[in-house]
């Protein structure tokens, strides 16, 4: 279903570039993590501060799930 969202959170720190996806279910206490290993193509959209990243300044490993963002876009 093309309609649906996973939003995912990840606090950088600035400096680092390189982010594994993932998505969390549940809240509180227990919440539970689950890799995103291998990511539909194409399917995938960053955005850092809120304002969201051209294909161009990203790149997905599609067999691994890490995301590579450009040089200057932390």
């Amino acid at each position: 279903d093309s309609t649906r969202v996973a939003t995912l959170l990840l606090a950088g720190d600035g400096t680092n570039r390189v982010f594994a996806l993932a998505k969390t279910y549940g809240t509180g206490p227990a919440p539970y993590r689950r890799a995103i290993a291998k990511p539909v193509a194409g399917s995938v959209r960053v955005a850092v501060d809120g304002v969201e990243l051209p294909g161009a300044r990203f790149a997905v490993a599609a067999a691994t799930g890490l995301v590579t963002l450009a040089a200057g876009a932390v």
